[in-house]
């Protein structure tokens, strides 16, 4: 999947307010004209990464596995028995969980389903966790 304006112009205009921390401290050349794809080029640690050419948009160097596993949903309940709820003086006892966005295994920063047409104009997704009791008395 492609992420262009995230991951091919992260730092674009000198603005390293938005850009992912993946590139945040990272190398640079010493020379900033010089050709970054040059076998020659002399890199040094930096606190912000080389900003020079883009690379181009259709090439390897752009595109990044977006394999991921999410836990979309998730609901859990349990209902007490009436032996044990009708001890205590009530009809039915139930408990219960569920959850939404619980968690995200992915390989980048960034959210695997975001649309490639968006640029970026999203808000990170909303976890959700709702627990519940019900008693019937």
């Amino acid at each position: 999947m492609k992420y262009i304006e995230q991951l091919r112009e992260p730092m674009w205009g000198n603005d390293f307010s938005n850009a992912l921390s993946y590139f945040l401290d990272r190398w640079h050349p010493t020379d900033p004209t010089v050709d970054p794809y040059d076998h020659t080029t002399v890199w040094v640690p930096g606190k912000y990464a080389y900003t020079g050419t883009l690379p181009d948009e259709n090439s390897e160097f752009n595109m990044h596995d977006a394999s991921y596993l999410r836990l979309k949903s998730l609901d859990f309940g349990y209902t007490f028995t009436n032996r044990l709820t009708e001890s205590i003086g009530l009809k039915q006892v139930r408990v219960y969980f569920n959850g939404y966005n619980l968690v995200t295994f992915k390989s980048i920063e960034l959210d695997p389903e975001h649309p490639n047409e968006s640029w970026g104009n999203l808000y990170p997704l909303s976890r959700i966790y709702t627990f519940g009791l019900n008693i019937k008395l």
